[in-house]
């Protein structure tokens, strides 16, 4: 029963009477209510005498996706289990076993960028699958799921961030260019964006990079590349790129906002310089201090008035 969008009390006075008849084959007669939360408080109530007394062969499976719109009352009769997202290296395993079962060639980052899109849903990993070797044949590359999906590509990325740590505007504007000729939604590319700013702060530390959910070789790449930059640069590149995720939704014109974001990120003043001028501001305070304490310790030249300081003339 698809609950969301049968929702009357008539369906669970239907399921009612369905329950007391037994299994015609089988041992077990099993109802499935899908979105169980969208069921009315009348429902609720209708199927509250047989979630109490269900006979022997009944088993009820509820399913929902907001459990804290379930009344307490239902709650409290039934065994409950949280289905959580699965790994991305869960999923990449599993897909990599299929892959040599059915003699598919497919790379580690392939593999990688499918656990990833799925969201930590192995069906949609699996159907991903499916459409890749459709369009790719069983000889799968990186660089042909990357057209099949039309994705931002690692090395643009890469390429992006390497633009910004040597300060290279002109460069950075010809790769939005780039980007948005090869078809690319801005909002799409602001989160790929987003993500490899996150995956440079969390592999800069080596003690963190296990937080990189990605194939070895793109970890060592990515720990390279955020060398080149202290923890509060990629903090501060962060919130500019997140600010303008919900900026370009409103915008009147989304390329020169996105323009307008490379060049913040690549003109931002960085935190090593910042430090400099603070130390060297340290050290003229110092010596400014020095200076004053050995000018009032100096001794005045005795004056020829016999120490009044006032000379007539």
């Amino acid at each position: 029963v698809d609950a969301a969008s049968t929702i009357k009390v008539e369906e669970a006075h239907r399921i009612r009477e369905a329950v007391r008849v037994p299994p015609q084959t089988g041992r077990y007669k099993i109802f499935i209510i899908d979105e169980v939360h969208m069921l009315s408080k009348q429902a609720f109530n209708a199927l509250l005498k047989t979630l109490e007394e269900p006979p022997a062969y009944a088993i009820f499976i509820f399913a929902t996706t907001e459990p804290h719109k379930v009344l307490p009352t239902i709650l409290s009769r039934v065994q409950r289990f949280d289905f959580r997202p699965i790994t991305v290296a869960q999923i990449v395993e599993h897909l990599r076993g299929i892959c040599e079962k059915e003699a598919i060639q497919i790379d580690d980052e392939s593999l990688h960028f499918i656990a990833r899109k799925a969201e930590g849903a192995l069906r949609d990993a699996l159907g991903l699958l499916d459409q890749i070797i459709a369009l790719c044949g069983t000889d799968i590359h990186h660089e042909n799921v990357l057209e099949a999906f039309n994705a931002i590509g690692l090395e643009l990325l890469f390429e992006l961030t390497s633009c910004i740590a040597e300060q290279q505007t002109v460069a950075g504007v010809e790769l939005v260019s780039r980007v948005l000729q090869q078809g690319h939604d801005i909002q799409e590319f602001l989160m790929a964006l987003t993500e490899q700013l996150r995956n440079l702060l969390m592999a800069r530390d080596k003690r963190n990079i296990h937080a990189v959910e990605s194939s070895k070789e793109v970890r060592k790449k990515l720990h390279e590349a955020a060398q080149a930059f202290t923890e509060d640069d990629l903090m501060r590149m962060l919130h500019i790129v997140h600010d303008a995720q919900f900026k370009v939704r409103d915008a009147h014109q989304p390329r020169i906002l996105l323009e307008m974001t490379v060049l913040k990120l690549i003109k931002m003043e960085r935190t090593s310089g910042l430090e400099t001028l603070l130390g060297e501001l340290q050290t003229l305070r110092k010596a400014i201090a020095e200076g004053s304490g050995a000018l009032n310790g100096a001794a005045l030249p005795a004056s020829q008035d016999g120490g009044t300081g006032y000379r007539s003339e």
